[in-house]
């Protein structure tokens, strides 16, 4: 609040030195550089080669999931209830229709821009993947690729206001009960695997009874519905690498 308060009243620089101007602006422009270097390229991948990029998504989340229990092992019983509220939270989330598209306007881009900044400070979460959560990751990509500065710059502030908000709730959060917190982060990144589950019903397909898991099908499910080849091992494979380079940032981090 002592920010907004030195930004509402002029006092520019006092502002800047309170937020952590310098490291806001290189984070902000290294996520700016990243994003428009790579953003048509994931946009390809999502068009042409859904069902691996998930898959690799799905091995790097799965990572995620098994560095933080070994960092944070469980040995309370409460830690185990945590755990299995963020599991159950996050499949009965998977479980709901995603925001299609064409819905998306700038304010979702702006509540969206909110959640997904404040999820880097969150350990072991990514805003990546809370846009995908939220069925919004195809939407923001085809944003910065096709530069729709409207939905970038809602999103954008969004994520400043939300981290100015919300970065003083997660420490007072992690101060109180931070290995419950964690444990309940781990559920919640384990059961929203359900969320990336790479082989899904096509949004093109019609008149498909959807099961319970929100349009998730087996390989085998996937290949009578599309007529495309599952590519199983090449899914499997392309997880494991994500689990692989999971594992040594964290080994890199470790050392550092």
């Amino acid at each position: 609040m002592d920010a907004l308060k030195s930004l509402f009243g002029l006092e520019i620089q006092k502002f800047w030195v309170q937020i952590h101007g310098p490291f806001l602006l290189t984070l902000g422009l290294g996520i700016l550089l990243s994003l428009f270097v790579f953003a048509n390229f994931i946009e390809f991948l999502l068009q042409n080669y859904s069902v691996q990029l998930w898959a690799l998504f799905f091995g790097l989340i799965l990572g995620s999931v098994i560095i933080l229990i070994r960092r944070n092992p469980f040995v309370k019983l409460i830690q185990v209830f945590w755990f299995l509220f963020g599991v159950i939270f996050a499949v009965s989330v998977s479980i709901l229709p995603s925001i299609q598209n064409d819905d998306v306007g700038v304010i979702q881009m702006f509540f969206a821009g909110g959640v997904a900044l404040c999820a880097m400070i969150l350990p072991g979460i990514s805003g990546s993947f809370i846009l995908l959560l939220l069925g919004l990751y195809p939407t923001f990509i085809d944003a910065v690729a096709n530069v729709r500065l409207e939905m970038l710059f809602a999103f954008f502030a969004g994520g400043v206001i939300g981290l100015m908000m919300f970065s003083r709730f997660l420490y007072w959060v992690l101060k109180k009960a931070e290995n419950l917190f964690l444990s309940c982060m781990c559920g919640f990144l384990l059961g929203s695997l359900s969320i990336i589950w790479p082989w899904q019903v096509p949004k093109s397909s019609e008149g498909i009874s959807k099961n319970i898991w929100s349009g998730k099908m087996t390989p085998e499910e996937y290949a009578v519905l599309t007529g495309n080849d599952p590519q199983v091992l090449l899914c499997l494979s392309l997880s494991g690498i994500g689990v692989i380079i999971v594992f040594l940032l964290n080994k890199i981090d470790l050392n550092n």
